[in-house]
């Protein structure tokens, strides 16, 4: 018949093709949204993967902290250079000139909240060659100080793509997805690993700062990775039937010295092998000890991880340079803090022994609502911030998905199992501030500082077990918990891109009064609000109610504050026309124009246009766009080599087109 409905080779019809791979598909879809809520490590992989690639595309280059001495580190390391290099009082290694170019390109944007980039300028510099490679010493003192162990993969990684030719830049972007993809693949067999507590390890590896730093090239991924290797590795063992083997045994003391060589202060947490019941040891011999005594036992086995500690903690005080003893045309360049000297911080604290709680006691009460935001997510140089109400949603999230969590272990997870995992997440905690007093105050100093959310990723969790023992069987906590997760991503690749690269609009008229401003939190500046919602003075660190012309306020500078009140201008072509003015009240005060490559256009003026009766006298400049200044950055700024006090700012665009 014509009608007949042709068959295909296996005998069936096109219509019934069609139908059977429209089941066939929506079979597959409802097979992986089922996985993704029935099992964690599908969730983690598909969503950790999704939003690990999307913050390394919203990340510039060199933008996660410290990523660029590690990645000077690595670098070295994959050059055959296990140990940094010590030369004229500095701490550091021979780089090619190309990749430091290409590094110092990023340096700018560090620090400055307000300061965008584009995906323009990042695609040109992947595209930047290794043309010089004439090696040239860098300084990266506080990475030296690291073990070899915490750059294995990158090395290798950078050993490969250096090998294969890639360009400096992009050798740092593959590097950073081959990271993200064994963070992923490590996490990932981790949790189908643990026994207990899936979900809650997965929403804790989804957390902002989580999948932010571990997408980098930082020592923190190995850390993390190793640290989450030997919690798993012992949570098998603590809270199911598995018996411990010699092989098993030989594995986790492996995996105990790894984790203690990549960073010193975690080595405590090789006593969570005491969360194993005496009954899960078959009778073996090791290390001619039998496993069957079970205290002395133990204690041996942390014996080998904290003897490898001691030794390489003792190498590091021996490489380290204090900031007085540092190369002085050098010390600014290493970040290394005035008056800091570890080895004289010891000793001061021999002396003051109660200064070793005090001064954690007092740093943690200092930073308490920084160190809050930056474990759930304060990403790039601590500049990209997500909004508060987020935080505490993610905090709400760990809470509640350990509520649901717990019902699956109440009967296998005993008190002194808890007690053991809040004493070493809470030793762990207080050897990290101590660290950071060591490391970045200086000698005597009132408290620690410096301690950043990112230190503390593989330690709460041990904190928030050990404190929450509530069980409740609700899959209503699941859904909110990973919805929760899954909206506190999203919303930190929104702040990732407002941050970097969301460009305000060019407006033709911009004022500033100075009688609106707001101290920014995280940068310690002081912004003033203009007539444009997305447009911001900042730097404005001095709003002073001595002097103003029109309002109460305006802004102050002087020989130490000389610099400020700075306006960023955007998208400006060939052709525009900026006309920037200020009025000023005071002697020694310019006004200035330039552009983002390090100033290297620029234009100023310090004479008065114009005069008013009350001494106040209008600073006014004009400058043309050209078409080798197209899409960089113009600031607008003043400078004062005495006292003086600005108002009533105002930059004016003409538009080419």
């Amino acid at each position: 018949m014509k009608k007949e409905i042709r068959k295909t080779k296996n005998g069936v019809g096109q219509k019934g093709l069609k139908k059977y791979s429209f089941s066939s598909f929506l079979f597959f879809l409802f097979s992986v949204a089922y996985s993704l809520f029935t099992k964690p490590q599908s969730f983690f992989l598909i969503v950790g993967f999704f939003f690990g690639l999307t913050f390394l595309i919203l990340t510039p280059p060199f933008q996660t902290p410290d990523e660029v001495n590690h990645f000077y580190r690595a670098y070295d390391i994959a050059n055959g250079n296990f140990s940094p290099t010590k030369k004229d009082n500095r701490l550091g290694g021979y780089m090619p000139k190309s990749l430091i170019e290409a590094a110092n390109k990023n340096f700018d944007i560090r620090f400055e909240p307000y300061l965008r980039t584009s995906f323009k300028n990042v695609s040109e510099q992947l595209r930047m060659k290794l043309v010089d490679a004439t090696p040239e010493f860098v300084d990266y003192p506080n990475t030296a100080l690291y073990s070899p162990i915490s750059y294995l993969p990158q090395v290798f990684f950078i050993f490969v793509f250096k090998s294969l030719g890639f360009r400096p830049v992009m050798l740092l972007m593959l590097t950073r997805l081959m990271m993200l993809c064994v963070w992923l693949m490590v996490v990932y067999r981790t949790i189908k690993l643990l026994p207990v507590f899936k979900w809650f390890f997965t929403i804790c590896a989804l957390l902002p700062m989580s999948v932010f730093i571990n997408m980098s090239v930082s020592a923190d991924v190995v850390t993390n990775i190793l640290g989450l290797l030997w919690i798993g590795n012992v949570f098998s063992f603590a809270f199911s039937e598995r018996k411990m083997s010699a092989k098993n045994l030989s594995y986790l003391l492996v995996l105990a010295l790894l984790f203690a060589s990549a960073k010193y202060v975690y080595t405590p947490m090789v006593c969570l092998i005491f969360l194993i019941p005496r009954e899960r040891f078959q009778t073996i011999n090791f290390l001619n000890l039998k496993f069957k005594r079970f205290a002395f036992s133990r204690f041996a086995f942390c014996l080998l991880p904290f003897a490898l500690c001691l030794i390489l903690s003792r190498y590091a005080s021996i490489i380290t340079i204090s900031h007085d003893n540092y190369n002085p045309k050098y010390v600014g360049a290493s970040e290394i803090p005035n008056g800091v000297d570890m080895k004289a911080q010891i000793a001061f604290l021999k002396s003051h022994p109660q200064k070793l709680f005090d001064a954690v006691y007092d740093g943690v009460a200092q930073i308490y609502l920084p160190l809050q935001d930056s474990y759930i997510g304060t990403l790039g140089w601590l500049d990209v911030r997500i909004p508060e109400s987020l935080i505490y949603l993610g905090y709400l999230c760990l809470f509640f998905i350990l509520l649901f969590d717990n019902s699956s272990a109440r009967l296998k997870i005993k008190l002194w199992q808890r007690v053991i995992m809040l004493l070493m997440g809470s030793i762990v905690f207080y050897l990290i501030c101590l660290s950071q007093y060591l490391s970045w105050v200086p000698v005597g100093g009132s408290h620690s500082y410096g301690m950043q959310g990112r230190y503390f990723i593989i330690v709460m969790p041990l904190i928030f077990l050990g404190l929450i023992p509530t069980y409740l069987n609700q899959r209503l906590l699941l859904f909110f918990s990973l919805s929760a997760s899954v909206l506190l991503l999203a919303s930190s690749a929104k702040c990732l891109y407002n941050r970097y690269f969301f460009i305000p609009k060019k407006y033709a008229e911009i004022t500033c009064d100075f009688e609106n401003s707001f101290l920014d939190a995280y940068s310690g500046e002081v912004c003033c609000k203009t007539n444009h919602e997305d447009v911001l003075a900042t730097r404005t660190n001095k709003i002073s109610d001595n002097k103003s012309r029109s309002g109460k306020y305006a802004c102050k500078l002087d020989t130490i504050k000389s610099r400020g009140v700075i306006f960023r201008l955007y998208n400006c072509v060939a052709g525009d026309t900026i006309t920037s003015e200020v009025w000023t009240y005071g002697t020694g005060a310019s006004l200035w124009i330039a552009l983002n490559e390090y100033n290297n256009f620029h234009v100023s003026a310090n004479k008065f246009a114009e005069t008013d009766a009350n001494g106040w006298g209008k600073l006014k400049l004009t400058f043309v766009i050209d078409k080798k200044m197209e899409n960089l950055v113009v600031k607008t700024y003043v400078e004062s080599k005495e006292t003086s006090y600005f108002d009533d700012f105002k930059i004016i665009v003409h538009s080419a087109k």
